[in-house]
């Protein structure tokens, strides 16, 4: 009779979910999450979830005030100035990558079109709150591991799904080699290696000396990250609005020295980035 492996800080793992309004999607996340759970459970991994789904309601647009405008034009900036230096340092530590960053000229336009066409600015308004409110649900569930006993945290959007039946055992066989010594795996993917300005090789898991994400649909985290993320946003809550797919690279400008790894193939399918699944963020 073969006996359960002991609990131990290395096989504890807690399981975020993030959902909000839609029933259909949040049921179809929890349908995908009882078949991996049980996989993981089976491969050794001793399970805590928990859950991040309230999000407060937005008034409707009303009159846009200066004050609107000067808001969307420093997150605009923020996210533009995020992906300059995190391409700068993908160029760095991989060198035979070519330069793919939009110049500033770009930026310039991308803000006048935006101001003068009241559409795009009340989108990119809504955008710039829901990117917040995201945010926030993952700053919860990483809150819940820094308060934990796990070594890290799974965590999922509702738009992710498995891309197998061996899913679970392929998450399992990351956590196993890579889950006590680097800070983030990617589950998920959604942007191709090449546009995030990485190696666009499909044959090997890459494995990197930073933080890099490739959106925030389904990833892997580790505690002590977990800490410095929570740690980061108490001294910068403005961060938040950058949304949570560049809010973790933030830290390797803030003394963090974390890894990061990009599977081969990541063993999850993020619906909205080539799932046939429609996004909640107004773009």
């Amino acid at each position: 009779m073969s006996s359960s492996p002991p609990v131990t800080v290395e096989n504890r793992l807690l399981v975020g979910r993030i959902h909000h309004i839609d029933s259909g999607r949040a049921l179809e996340q929890r349908h995908q999450l009882d078949i991996l759970l049980p996989g993981l459970s089976r491969r050794g991994f001793h399970i805590e979830e928990a859950t991040a789904h309230y999000q407060p309601g937005f008034q409707a647009a009303g009159r846009i005030t200066m004050r609107d405008c000067i808001k969307v034009a420093h997150t605009y900036w923020r996210q533009h100035m995020h992906s300059r230096r995190e391409m700068a340092r993908r160029r760095e530590a991989m060198p035979s990558i070519p330069k793919r960053i939009r110049g500033y000229g770009g930026l310039t336009r991308g803000l006048l079109d935006l101001f003068v066409q009241t559409e795009r600015l009340q989108r990119a308004i809504r955008r710039r709150n829901i990117q917040r409110s995201l945010a926030a649900k993952h700053l919860h569930l990483w809150t819940c591991l820094a308060n934990s006993a796990a070594m890290g945290a799974v965590i999922v959007e509702d738009d992710f799904s498995l891309r197998t039946e061996s899913s679970p055992d392929e998450v399992a066989d990351l956590l196993n080699e890579f889950g006590t010594d680097i800070d983030w795996i990617d589950l998920a993917g959604g942007i191709s290696r090449k546009d995030l300005g990485l190696p666009d090789s499909k044959l090997e898991n890459l494995v990197l000396s930073f933080i890099c994400t490739n959106t925030a649909c389904g990833y892997f985290v580790s505690k002590r990250m977990a800490i410095a993320l929570v740690d980061f946003v108490s001294a910068n809550p403005a961060c938040l609005f950058v949304g949570p797919s560049f809010l973790p690279n933030e830290l390797n400008n803030a003394g963090f020295r974390g890894s990061s790894v990009l599977p081969m193939i990541p063993p999850f399918i993020h619906g909205t980035h080539g799932g046939g699944m429609a996004s909640s963020i107004p773009y």
